[in-house]
Parts: structure tokens; sequence; C-alpha cells
């Protein structure tokens, strides 16, 4: 064998030696892609899981059973000469539910019903919150029990519920915010000084909340309720 063939086969043999390395190069790149895609579908679906037995589907039927109560009390209260029965308040675990399913539209972070202390929270992947729902129908006030404790409060606008229409409002305080604490709720007293007295804060979201928090009070929803559907 000629001295140039042997430096010929020598070059084929570098090439396929770079060639081989590139091939595995790539091949490991693939894998490390494929596993990074697998690892973030799995911490998507961990993230998304629905904890409470509380689905979309069982929400919109205890949304609509409430939505025909509504009805059938107004029509029956318009046959009625004096006394007329009572609208049921928005019930809260319908409320509560229509926040969670809001949060996870948001931050695509599933937050849980089955709570002892607070309305929902979110004890995913070391993060812990806990969240407070008020919902309203009307000017009337929300009222809070003097030592709860949340981390992030929402209030749900439900005027619009025959419509299947809602609006929620996100508050990134605490109950210990000194801002939240010194929401007036009178011309006498701030909402810490209620709390703290052991008596029952109370105050309308448009006219007290709204109005003080300013930007801090955060639209994070306004639509039909099926824009909230977690299925589609």
């Amino acid at each position: 064998m000629s001295l140039s063939d042997i430096i010929l086969n020598n070059n084929k043999l570098k090439q396929e030696i770079i060639d081989s390395t590139h091939v595995n190069e790539r091949n490991r790149c693939l894998s490390i892609k494929i596993q990074s895609t697998y690892r973030g579908y799995c911490i998507r679906k961990y993230l998304s899981l629905i904890e409470d037995g509380m689905s979309y589907e069982i929400m919109i039927n205890e949304l609509e059973r409430y939505n025909n109560n509504l009805v059938q009390v107004r029509d029956l209260n318009t046959r009625l000469s004096k006394k007329k029965i009572r609208h049921e308040n928005f019930p809260s675990h319908i409320s509560e539910n229509i926040a969670k399913f809001a949060i996870f539209k948001k931050y695509k972070i599933m937050p849980s019903w089955d709570t002892v202390k607070g309305d929902i929270i979110i004890n995913k992947s070391d993060l812990f919150m806990q969240f407070e729902i008020k919902a309203f129908m009307s000017s009337g006030p929300s009222s809070f029990g003097p030592t709860e404790n949340w981390d992030w409060l929402y209030f749900v606008d439900a005027t619009e519920t025959l419509h299947l229409n809602f609006r929620i409002y996100e508050i990134k305080l605490s109950n210990k915010s000194q801002t939240f604490r010194s929401v007036r709720l009178s011309k006498k007293e701030t909402y810490g000084e209620i709390a703290d007295s052991g008596r029952r804060p109370r105050g309308c979201f448009e006219t007290i909340f709204k109005k003080q928090l300013g930007d801090k009070c955060e639209l994070i929803f306004d639509g039909h309720i099926s824009e909230l559907d977690n299925t589609t």
C-alpha cells in the first residue's frame, strides 16, 4: 500500500469518526430534548390536575341549578302581593370554583377547593398560597371574619349570572398587608381596626375596595363562563 493510500484511508477513518461523533451528539441532543419535553408535559399535567373533584362540568350544573331557582323565585314574586321570597345569596361553592378556574386560566396552576383554612389553596411544587373569595350580586357589603387569613383576595362579580357572564378581580394583598388593613370602611374605622377589635369588617367592593385600592384591584376575567372551561 502506497503512502498516499494510507493517508487517504486515515482521512476516511477520521471522517467516519467525526460523522459518528456528530450523529451521536445529535442523538444525545434529541434525547435530551425529548426528555425535557416529557418532563415539561408531566409538570404541566401535574399543575393542571383537579384534586378536589369539583370539575368544570359539575360547577356548571350547580350554576344552572342556582340560576333556574333564581328565575323561579323572581317569577313567583311577581305573583305575590306584599310579602316576597328572599333571593338566595350567590353560593360560595360556585363563586370559589369560578375563581379557581379563573386563576388556572391566568397562571396555568389549578388551585384546590379541598382546604380546611381559606376558600381555595395552591399547594403544589413547593408553592403554597391561600386565597379568599368574595362574591356579590348587588351593592351590598361583603363580610369578612376578623381572623380570616389569606395571601391574595378575589372578588367575583355575579351580577350577570343569569347571562352566565362574570367579572373577577384579583387583589394581591394579604389580610396582614398594611395597605389592605388601611382601607377605610367607615369615616372612623379601617379594616384593620375593625378586625383587631374582634368584629366582622364589612365593605362594598365597588364603593370601598375598588375605589380605595385602585390599580391593586386587577380585573383578570371579564366574560362568559364558558371561557373558563379547562377541558377545551
